[in-house]
């Protein structure tokens, strides 16, 4: 099953995005989530000037609300282009989030990644917060900011909104090819069919989000807590409000970090609408417990055949996240590039170092880029190792200071010395 899509576009070999932030700040960073698999990143947001993060890194609103502001690049613009010319960018797309102060500003700085090699500009009108609030609000100054910019490319142009519908109106007027904005802050009916209007009219999608920590307070005090049932009828709600005004082109994600409930929310959805569903497990944490949770509510809905994307959300860096979003695919049996890797716990007939072989060839490959779909087998005795592994494409089986290689169960040959690179070596071969 392929796994490619389409985003304003652009040919996208999945649907993995890396979105602007510190993991994007240069290009190495970039380049950790290109090698990962992403299909594009987005860029740290670029300016015309290096910049210096504030501190404290915080800023509180009118209405007492804390805000990030941290998504300012610290690289020059001259240095940004080195960093573009570094990547090793494959197929991977790379979007340019850029802001200037004046629609020169802007204007000047899209042409220049244009130049630069970007595939689309994001305009960042809502980030960061705290150094322009009143921009995000005024519809004539997002309509000439949008419209700079969309004269100068001939490159997709998203504008990040999220809060104000007029600012959606005069983006989408301006011609942007995606807005971002959330529906639940669209508010009254009117607003909500002028916005639907405007983007049934662009054939522009709109994402419905539900978090089960901000249910509204009608459907929270009916059921008392953020249940299943709760979020569900907050997503529906929604969709009745735009289906309402004839706009149907919608995608779905509801957000919670506890698996059963994530789980529940999701199979009822899915028996009350035909729409994508965009699933996940939302602040899932590190590593260790991250992944249990991911893979558990993700790869349970995959194999039930719920969800139509996905999201892994760690608390680390962004390309843990997408190489945990490959081996959800992959475990569940999707055909996705890279190879997977099965082993053995070990038992008392094991005779070869064979956990630490296991780390250093699945370390080799991902530092090589390998990419062939291959199932590799390391197995920790010739005893049942073969047999056990027979589905394998190719796999090794421990002896005393050696290993046998087989292909598919059948023994090939006894490698000794250096396992690990001559199984390397084999493994190229195929």
């Amino acid at each position: 099953m392929s796994l490619s899509t389409e985003y304003m576009g652009l040919k996208l070999k999945n649907p993995i995005v890396v979105a602007a932030g510190p993991w994007s700040r240069d290009g190495a960073s970039i380049q950790r989530s290109i090698d990962a698999g992403a299909s594009a990143v987005v860029t740290e947001t670029i300016t015309l000037e290096a910049n210096q993060n504030p501190s404290p890194r915080l800023y509180l609103s009118g209405s007492g609300q804390l805000f990030n502001t941290t998504l300012f690049s610290g690289i020059h613009l001259e240095q940004w282009e080195q960093e573009f010319e570094s990547l090793r960018r494959g197929d991977c797309k790379l979007i340019a989030s850029i802001w200037g102060n004046t629609p020169s500003e802007l204007a000047y700085l899209a042409g220049k990644v244009e130049r630069m090699g970007a595939d689309a500009v994001e305009v960042s009108l809502s980030a960061p917060l705290g150094t322009r609030m009143d921009v995000g609000t005024v519809p004539r100054e997002i309509f000439g900011f949008i419209s700079a910019v969309t004269e100068a490319v001939d490159i997709p142009v998203v504008a990040d909104i999220r809060f104000d519908y007029r600012a959606a109106l005069a983006a989408i007027d301006a011609g942007a090819d995606k807005i971002r904005i959330n529906p639940g802050n669209i508010g009254d009916d009117d607003r909500v069919k002028a916005v639907a209007d405007a983007c049934n009219a662009k054939n522009l999608p709109i994402r419905i989000g539900v978090n089960g920590g901000s249910l509204e307070k009608h459907i929270l005090a009916r059921y008392g807590a953020p249940v299943p049932e709760a979020m569900v009828e907050s997503a529906m709600y929604h969709v009745r409000l735009l289906e309402k005004h004839d706009f149907n082109n919608i995608v779905i994600s509801i957000k919670s970090s506890n698996v059963p409930r994530m789980m529940a929310a999701y199979r009822l959805l899915a028996s009350q609408t035909d729409y994508p569903l965009h699933v996940g497990v939302t602040e899932a944490g590190g590593n260790r417990m991250g992944l249990i949770k991911s893979g558990m509510g993700i790869g349970g809905l995959l194999l039930e055949g719920i969800g139509d994307t996905l999201r892994v959300s760690l608390t680390g860096d962004p390309e843990d996240e997408v190489y945990a979003g490959y081996d959800i695919l992959r475990a569940v049996g999707y055909a996705v590039a890279g190879p997977e890797i099965i082993s053995c716990p070990t038992c008392g007939r094991t005779q070869y170092p064979m956990i630490e072989i296991a780390n250093e060839v699945e370390r080799r490959l991902k530092e090589e880029g390998f990419k062939k779909p291959v199932k590799i087998a390391i197995m920790g005795c010739i005893v049942n190792g073969p047999g056990e592994a027979s589905d394998a494409d190719i796999g090794i089986a421990g002896g005393k200071d050696c290993a046998v290689l087989f292909e598919h169960g059948e023994k090939i040959r006894t490698l000794k010395g250096d396992i690990v690179s001559q199984f390397v070596e084999e493994i190229h071969k195929l």
